[in-house]
Formats: structure tokens, C-alpha cells, sequence
């Protein structure tokens, strides 16, 4: 699985479900850095953020009239491709993350994290993201294939 649609022509991707992504950082990094308000304020900040991939450009904050402000995280000071060692950065004080709801929701309700920016949709893609199931082309004729595909899509699909 991933989070954007793959473009080689080999595989086949299915979207699931869309991702919801969520601003946050630590208590002692709010204490010591303060607590940013506005988008453009990020620039004042140490962001973590993923390691680029293709597609990948940065930050996107939409409002509530769906008005995107994009914010380039290139000079982020640290820089992941997995999401667990970002997270593990921010809980640390080490900055300011933009990770799924699923990775920051239960340090938000312990009190170990603020989420920032509640009045925006955040998205580290300008179209939003889904998650997509990638395969083969043709495997989904395999028997245990199709039941594993079958059952992600029946529990995770659109």
C-alpha cells in the first residue's frame, strides 16, 4: 500500500480511502518555540518532514472556502521517509510534523501533543491523498491474491 498513485504502468493501483493528515507538535516544543497561528508563520519553525518523493512539494493548508496556501518545507532541518521516526522526532520537541490522523490522534488525546491549524485542511499533496492498494497486473488471477485484494477493498475501499 501506499499514499499516492503510482504511475508505472505495471501495477495496478486501487484507491481506499482518503487520508486525513493533521498538523502537530510537542508541548515543550509549543513551550519553548511558541505555537504558530497562521501558515505562513511555519517559516519561523523547525519542521519535520517527509523525504521527497515524486510529486511531493511541501505543505498544503486549505481553508474553509477550499483556498490552498502552500508552504515549501525543503529547508526543514530534519527530513524522514518513515512516518514512525517523525513522529517520534515531534514527541521528542524536535519540531513541528504533518502526519496522518491515524499516527498523531492518540498523542494529541494523552496531552502530548497539540494539533495546530484545526481550521484548515492539511495535506502534504495539493489533490489531497488516498491510500491505494498497488499490485501486479494480472496477479489478481491468483486465488490468494484476489481474497487478500477482495478483503482490503471490502474494509478499506471508497
Amino acid at each position: 500500500m501506499q499514499i499516492t498513485d503510482p504511475k508505472d504502468s505495471s501495477l495496478v493501483a486501487r484507491p481506499l480511502e482518503s487520508v486525513e493528515y493533521w498538523l502537530c507538535a510537542s508541548n515543550g516544543y509549543i513551550e519553548k518555540f511558541g505555537t504558530p497561528l497562521l501558515p505562513d508563520e511555519l517559516s519561523s519553525h523547525q519542521l519535520l518532514k517527509q523525504s521527497a518523493p515524486k510529486g511531493y512539494s511541501g505543505w498544503h493548508f486549505f481553508d474553509a472556502d477550499d483556498q490552498c496556501q502552500h508552504i515549501d518545507t525543503s529547508r526543514g532541518w530534519l527530513s524522514s521517509n518513515t512516518s514512525i521516526s517523525l513522529q517520534q522526532a515531534a514527541l521528542n520537541g524536535a519540531g513541528i510534523v504533518m502526519l496522518s490522523r491515524e499516527l498523531l490522534e492518540r498523542h494529541v488525546q494523552l496531552g502530548q501533543m497539540q494539533r495546530l491549524f484545526q481550521d484548515y485542511r492539511c495535506a502534504p499533496y495539493h489533490q489531497g491523498a488516498s491510500l491505494f492498494l498497488v499490485y501486479a497486473k494480472g496477479k489478481t488471477q491468483e486465488p490468494r491474491v484476489r481474497v487478500v485484494v477482495e478483503q482490503l477493498i471490502k474494509h478499506l475501499g471508497e
